[in-house]
């Protein structure tokens, strides 16, 4: 029996597929990035990114998602944190 769960959350669609695209250059699919970055997070108990892009938009893109994140108390997102 496998012990994965489904884990749904909101995000800009053009975001979705940038970073689909990248993870795919990259030769990863995006939910293995994901579980990536889960399992940082709660090891180093912090948030941490590394941007390693030469596609500035896609930077200024995340950096904005964050900051719409941080900045709405009320998003689920950030009541969970």
């Amino acid at each position: 029996m496998s012990n994965t769960t489904v884990m749904s959350i909101k995000t800009d669609r053009e975001i979705k597929a940038q970073a689909q695209n990248l993870a795919k250059k990259m030769g990863f699919p995006l939910g293995t990035l994901i579980n990536a970055f889960l399992r940082q997070f709660i090891r180093d108990g912090a948030v941490s990114f590394s941007l390693k892009t030469e596609e500035k938009d896609l930077m200024t893109a995340q950096i904005s998602s964050l900051n719409d994140i941080w900045s709405d108390k009320s998003n689920d997102a950030y009541n969970e944190l």
